[in-house]
């Protein structure tokens, strides 16, 4: 998988993703200990208030997130994807925006605006990836009974989330993997409706690989000391020029 490391300015106008291209070939039958990779979802965005609770989320998931800095530093990392970027525009739904980044360590992917077919899309891309660690954000608004986040082009609920791994592909993939060495996926998303570790239980998804749902503890990550230079805070911003343009 070749990293793209373009001016965060060069857009371009059509959705496809470059990194599709790793989905194509045969998957991996081992996980890499040393490889990382972020997935945020950001949905529909209209009010203020709604951009300012899906940055609190993508904060408290990368929080939640159990790295260390030997292993992957978070706040090189993200200061990387920051600067280097690509960014692309969808000339089908209005507004989508996918930026992209990998480095030998980490992958960031952050899906802005997406349709429903884009997130799903993505997902199986990180499931599929041989990174080992993984983290899955989902933010912004969500129905109140379901928890389904709230996209331009229908939703991505708790069951779209499942469905991704009774794909044929996945399930091969993931049921191939030495127990020894199951890829750990970290999923933050809405803490509401369906998304709950009682749903979770009863698909036996432990069985091929190990999530965490809406884990309580946060870990302490280490950023530089400065407060200007904070990753998280970086990416924040990021994000919210996006929306402003």
């Amino acid at each position: 998988m070749t990293a793209l490391v373009q001016s965060a300015d060069a857009m371009e106008t059509l959705y496809a993703p470059s990194h599709v291209g790793a989905a194509s070939s045969s998957p991996s039958q081992h996980f890499n200990d040393a490889k990382f990779y972020l997935l945020v979802v950001i949905g529909e965005v209209v009010a203020e208030e709604h951009l300012k609770c899906a940055i609190a989320d993508i904060e408290k998931g990368i929080r939640s997130w159990d790295t260390n800095l030997i292993d992957c530093n978070l706040d090189q990392e993200l200061k990387l994807f920051v600067s280097r970027h690509s960014a692309r525009f969808s000339a089908d739904v209005r507004g989508q925006r996918i930026l992209h980044h990998k480095s030998n360590v980490l992958e960031t992917v952050v899906l802005i605006n997406p349709s429903d077919e884009a997130v799903s899309t993505e997902v199986r891309l990180m499931v599929s990836d041989t990174s080992r660690n993984k983290l899955l954000i989902l933010s912004g608004q969500c129905t109140e009974n379901t928890g389904e986040l709230i996209l331009q082009t229908g939703s991505f609920s708790f069951y779209n989330f499942i469905d991704i791994f009774t794909d044929q592909e996945i399930g091969e993939l993931l049921s191939t993997i030495h127990p020894a060495n199951k890829a750990n996926l970290t999923l933050s998303c809405p803490d509401q409706g369906d998304w709950k570790n009682s749903n979770l239980d009863k698909h036996n998804l432990q069985d091929f690989i190990n999530m965490k749902l809406n884990s309580s503890h946060q870990h302490q990550v280490v950023f530089s000391s400065s407060p200007s230079h904070v990753a998280t805070y970086s990416l924040e911003v990021e994000v919210t020029q996006l929306f402003l343009r």
